[in-house]
């Protein structure tokens, strides 16, 4: 079993006794009669524990059987702030949920979903779990395959190439007008070490990630032309780039044909905002579309 799943069965184990002994007090005083939750979030409750205690690790229906903090936010729905009790309940049900899911990364927003598996064994641990393709982690890399544990924990990192290192530079010296640069380049540091060990984007070209509001954006997922609901002109402005692209109606009417666009958010900003970054594998698109 792995550490991260190791101690989330411990955060859950210490949780558990007083949210189930407040359960009973609750039921005490209110019964279990009149339409009461209650019960419910007990048995829940419970079934948590069992698993738990047994450090069995649940399977995906398991996972969906466990509906304890969807009731319980249900129960205090319109409160300005759940009390402690329900908070725990919501840290419990979500540390469930987690056990066996790969980690958080700060810029891939949905790693589970969006990354692409593949069954050759980690090269740093040996097992086939969330393995990536080392083909992605640039030339330098020089792997075949390393799981997102290991990657999250820095045993393998991804090759931010220079020139987006420099990308990255050149904005925080706009944005932090008022630092040196030696602070400049100690902000970069942690954020290029950030994304060394962040899940590279399939097809990215040159694991290429674009800069805003002082930092790398956030990887979301792949663009349709249905994300756009106010048409291409929406799409144009997404678009990180566009002033070098010759041909933008064959940008569009190309879009999840011959060229994939990969979406990101802005990390940080008031409103959601979208970066898009067109890129295609085919010759012929690349010298229409840029020239």
């Amino acid at each position: 079993m792995r550490q991260v799943d190791i101690e989330r069965f411990e955060m859950i184990a210490k949780d558990l006794p007083g949210i189930l002994q407040k359960t009973d007090e609750i039921l005490i005083e209110i019964g279990s009669g009149n339409g009461s939750i209650y019960p419910v979030i007990k048995a829940q409750l419970l079934e948590i524990k069992r698993m738990v205690d047994k450090r069995i690790m649940p399977t995906e229906k398991e996972k969906e059987n466990i509906r304890v903090g969807y009731i319980i936010d249900r129960e205090y729905d319109g409160a300005e702030k759940l009390d402690e009790y329900a908070e725990i309940i919501c840290k419990v049900d979500s540390l469930y949920a987690q056990l066996g899911e790969p980690p958080k990364f700060k810029y891939f927003s949905s790693v589970k979903d969006e990354a692409a598996f593949i069954n050759t064994p980690c090269e740093c641990c040996g097992d086939t779990e969330y393995c990536l393709d080392g083909g992605y982690f640039g030339r330098e890399a020089k792997v075949k395959s390393v799981c997102v544990f290991c990657l999250a924990a820095g045993k393998q990192k991804v090759d931010v190439p220079e020139f987006i290192q420099n990308k990255l530079l050149q904005h925080l010296r706009g944005f932090y007008s008022d630092k040196s640069e030696r602070e400049i380049k100690e902000i970069a540091t942690v954020k290029i070490s950030e994304l060394e060990r962040t899940p590279p984007v399939p097809w990215l070209v040159q694991n290429e990630w674009p800069v805003a509001n002082g930092d790398f954006a956030k990887y979301e997922y792949t663009l349709g032309k249905y994300l756009f609901h106010k048409g291409k002109q929406s799409f144009f402005e997404a678009i990180e780039g566009i002033e070098k692209i010759r041909d933008k109606e064959m940008l569009w009417s190309e879009m999840g044909n011959k060229i994939t666009v990969f979406g990101f958010s802005v990390i940080g900003a008031k409103k959601y905002t979208k970066i898009a970054i067109p890129q295609s594998l085919d010759p012929i698109t690349v010298k229409k579309v840029w020239g």
